[in-house]
Order: structure tokens, then C-alpha cells, then sequence
């Protein structure tokens, strides 16, 4: 069988499956007009992948930085649409290759895969690369067509894998001609097919690629850190003196990347849990003293959520209000703004940057509602594009209002006008006079902020920030934070337009 043959084998008869959730999903993230709505409802339609999805936006591959994601939707503001899409056909992959033939080579292979996926990263983070982030799912996919040949019903791959028997871990060269042999062509060459036919992401196509790049080095050297682990143990020699040619060649301690890299076979064992390969995470090497710190980590956590769910719904701030809101946070604002300065480095991505700001204003001062809204294609009414609340888990659909003046005139003046508001208590009759229609009802009586947003020196929508469920008025610093935000957010839009 030749290399398209095999692709097109397990495209439509191994994985069809799969290959219908990466088409739908690459579709909507490669649309410029498609909302985090329209990207969360396609993964949603999967309630078990969603539900994975959500606590793996809450593991260690991404920043604590980014709270506490409670759903999808909240999932692909804070984290991106790319992360959320890598993040769920990963999770197709390893369910259906988990459908597939059950093979001890298979789950062998996966607890390499999620073993050098974390290892990877780790090498990355302490290099100070910039593809921290998608280099964990290119890591996980760097042996995408091994994984996908070893879960098939083709008979050649049994008798592969008892020749393959007969080599040493260390006799690469003849195991890649007995793979040519029995397939037509290597697992290099399968993978980096598959990773193009399904589109896998970039950092992953280069990866396996002749010319694999920085990247492409991280995750070769965590695949061999994971092998020789699986393969010796964490003590033996050969781990050893593994480590100590890593740290030269990459210029770090020594002991402080033994120390790290032992740590992440910890994290590794947690994502194939969180991925459903529980099967494979016992395969997953582990020392000693990480498996001791994980234990007194465990007990310490569930002591702490315990003690924190008895208290958290009685329990009152300093203020008044349950201690539970978001509350301003300068050292939080401060290092939102900082992380859109570096945004604006070269030429920013315009939706992280509108993430980012959003993310700024919800955690940073401490709103109950934050959205972005986007004029619709007719200019006649705006719609959410991306959505932060503590409340409302369909604000992401139900927000979308007219903004003709005898509908809802606010939002005439925002959008026509180029008008900002702060309404509150103290707000003049002439301003209270123009909250009404169906956006005074969403609104309600509490305090909200407004602003438009420019881009090309056209309104193309406006950001919107309230504590209406929390009834918490908005203070003068909260709205002169709020107009920090805005205007780091024009100094990026200046960029990208040229102007």
C-alpha cells in the first residue's frame, strides 16, 4: 500500500469519524467571522469531549494566569480559537485511535505520545520559546501515524509488530525499513501526511518535516527523554547521562531540568487521564519523590476545596458582597496591559489581542458581565464575538440588539455617535433617557460601562462591562481602568489597520 493509500484508508475507513470532527472544526476556526459561540456549540455537540476539554483548560499546560474556565465558551476567549481547536481534535485523535485494535504496542505508544508532549513543553518553557502552548498537541501528534496504524484492523500490522520484536529499542534504521517494508512507507512519512491532509497545525507539519526547527528539536528531545525513560527507568545511567547532554546543549542547570523534566512525567500521567487513556497512564514512568509530592499535593487540594465549598456561599468580603465575586485587581491590570504591550510588538493578532482586553477588564476590575459585540454584516444590529461572565452561560447567543436609534438609542450613539458611557447612579436624566428598548432591559438598573471600538477609523463594534447580577456599583477607578484598556486596545488596532 502506498503512503496515499494509507491515508486515504484510515482517513475513511479506520478514523471517519475523526476526520469529520477535524473538518468541521478547522472550518469554523479558519472563519474570520465565526464567533466563540459558533466554534464552543460544535464541540458541545460532543458532551464528553466538552466536558474533557473544560478540565483541560484548567491543567497545567495553560497559565494559571487565566482562572478558573467553567465551560467551552469561556474556554476559547481566554485561550484562543487555535488552542481550543488543537485542544479538540487531540481529543478526537485519542478517542477514536482508543476505539480502535487494543494493542499493548498501542497503549505503549500513546504513554510515549503523552509523555513526550509534556516533555516537549517543559524543554520549550524553560528555553523561553514561543510556541510553549501548541507544542504540547504537537508533541501528542508527532506520532500521529503510528498511533493511527497500530489502532487499525489491517492483519500487516501484527505481523510488524512480531518482527518488530526482534529489533532493540536502539536499531531505529532497520525499524524504519521494516516499517517501509511492510507498509510502503515509514511512520515519519504517515505522520507528517496525515498532519497535511487533516491540517494539524503548523507547528506539527514543520516538526516532521526536513527542516523541523526549534520546535521540532524540543519535541524530538522529549520523545527520546520519554523513550529512555520508559525504556531504562528514571535512576538508570543512560537517563543520566541523557539529562546532562540536554542541559549542555541547551545551556540550562542541570539539576534545576532534572528537576523539572522528572515533574512532567507527573503532568503526563495527568493528561492521559484528562484525555481517557487511563489505560495508558500507568505506563507513564514516575520517580519516587514526584509521586510522593503528588499524593501530598492531592490531599492538601482536596483539604483546601473542601474547606473552601463549607465557606464560600455565606461568606461575605470586606465590602458587603459574597466573597466569591471578582473584585479589582491592579496587580492582575497591570499584568493584562502588559501581556497586550507585547502583543503589539510587531504585528499583533487582532483576536488575541481583543481577548486579551476582555479577559483584562472581567478579571482584572472585576466585572460580573464582559463582552465584545461585532457590528453584523448589514451594520444593522451587533452581536457578541466574545463573552466573560460569572453568570449567564448563554450570554455568548442571546446577546445581539438592534442599533437603530428607535430601537435601542444607547447603542445608536455608541455606534453612530462614537459615544462612551459610564451609567450609574449619579449618570445625568439626558443619558438615563437613552437607556431603554431591549438593551435597557439586559441592562437592568445597575451600573454598566460602553465604549466604542475603531478599527480603519470605522465603528465596528464597542466593549461592554456591568455587575448587574452582583449589584455592585462601578467605581471612577474602575472606569478609569477601564478606559486603560481601551486605549491600549486602539494602539493595536492602529497597528494592524497600518494607520
Amino acid at each position: 500500500m502506498t503512503l496515499n493509500a494509507w491515508t486515504n484508508f484510515l482517513t475513511d475507513t479506520e478514523l471517519p469519524a475523526f476526520a469529520r470532527t477535524v473538518s468541521d472544526v478547522t472550518r469554523i476556526s479558519n472563519d474570520p467571522e465565526a464567533s466563540a459561540y459558533k466554534l464552543s456549540n460544535a464541540i458541545a455537540k460532543d458532551a464528553a469531549m466538552a466536558a474533557r476539554l473544560v478540565k483541560l483548560a484548567n491543567s497545567p499546560l495553560f497559565p494559571s494566569s487565566h482562572g478558573n474556565i467553567q465551560t467551552v465558551d469561556r474556554g476559547v476567549v481566554l485561550l484562543g480559537f487555535d488552542a481550543v481547536r488543537d485542544l479538540a481534535i487531540s481529543l478526537s485523535v485519542i478517542e477514536q485511535v482508543l476505539r480502535g485494535q487494543s494493542r499493548a504496542a498501542l497503549l505503549e505508544e500513546m504513554a510515549l505520545a503523552f509523555h513526550t508532549a509534556t516533555q516537549a513543553q517543559t524543554l520549550a518553557r524553560m528555553a523561553q520559546d514561543d510556541v510553549v502552548a501548541e507544542i504540547f498537541v504537537a508533541g501528542l501528534l508527532y506520532r500521529i501515524g503510528g498511533l493511527a496504524a497500530l489502532s487499525s484492523s489491517d492483519p500487516r500490522v501484527n505481523n510488524y509488530l512480531a518482527e518488530k520484536a526482534e529489533f532493540g529499542d536502539d536499531e531505529a534504521v532497520q525499524i524504519a525499513r521494516l516499517e517501509k517494508r511492510t507498509f510502503g512507507c515509514d511512520m515519519t512519512q504517515l505522520s507528517l501526511r496525515l498532519a497535511q491532509h487533516w491540517s494539524l497545525g503548523q507547528v506539527l507539519q514543520k516538526a516532521l518535516s526536513s527542516e523541523p526547527g526549534q520546535a521540532g528539536e524540543r519535541i524530538a528531545t522529549g520523545r527520546r527523554i520519554a523513550e529512555v525513560a520508559m525504556r531504562r527507568g528514571w535512576e538508570s545511567n543512560e537517563i543520566q547521562q541523557l539529562l546532562s547532554r540536554v542541559a549542555r546543549n541547551m545551556g540550562l542547570n542541570l539539576a534545576d531540568m532534572r528537576e523539572k523534566v522528572h515533574q512532567s512525567s507527573d503532568v503526563a500521567r495527568e493528561m492521559a487521564v484528562q484525555f481517557g487513556a487511563t489505560k495508558v497512564a500507568p505506563l507513564i514512568p514516575e520517580t519516587a519523590r514526584a509521586k510522593a509530592k503528588r499524593d501530598k499535593a492531592e490531599r492538601k487540594a482536596a483539604a483546601e476545596a473542601s474547606a473552601a465549598e463549607a465557606g464560600d456561599e455565606t461568606a461575605l468580603g470586606e465590602d458587603g458582597y459574597p466573597a466569591g465575586l471578582l473584585r479589582p485587581n491592579p496587580m492582575l491590570q497591570l499584568e493584562m496591559l502588559g501581556r497586550m504591550a507585547e502583543l503589539l510588538n510587531g504585528k499583533p493578532d487582532i483576536n488575541r489581542l481583543l481577548t486579551t482586553v476582555v479577559e483584562g477588564v472581567h478579571r482584572g476590575i472585576g466585572m460580573d458581565r464582559t463582552v465584545f459585540a461585532l457590528l453584523t454584516t448589514k451594520k444593522d444590529a451587533i452581536a457578541a464575538k466574545y463573552v466573560l461572565t460569572e453568570v449567564e452561560e448563554r450570554l455568548q447567543s442571546s446577546f445581539r440588539f438592534s442599533v437603530r436609534s428607535e430601537m435601542n438609542p444607547l447603542l445608536a450613539a455608541v455606534i453612530m455617535q462614537r459615544k462612551a458611557f459610564w451609567i450609574h447612579a449619579d449618570s445625568s436624566p439626558d443619558e438615563r433617557k437613552l437607556v431603554r428598548g431591549p438593551f435597557a432591559q439586559f441592562v437592568g438598573k445597575g451600573d454598566f460601562l460602553i465604549h466604542p471600538v475603531l478599527f480603519t477609523d470605522k465603528c465596528i463594534g464597542f466593549l461592554y462591562a456591568d455587575r448587574a447580577s452582583s449589584g455592585r456599583p462601578i467605581e471612577a477607578s474602575d472606569e478609569a481602568s477601564f478606559r486603560q484598556f481601551i486605549q491600549q486596545l486602539s494602539i493595536g488596532l492602529r497597528l494592524i489597520s497600518g494607520g
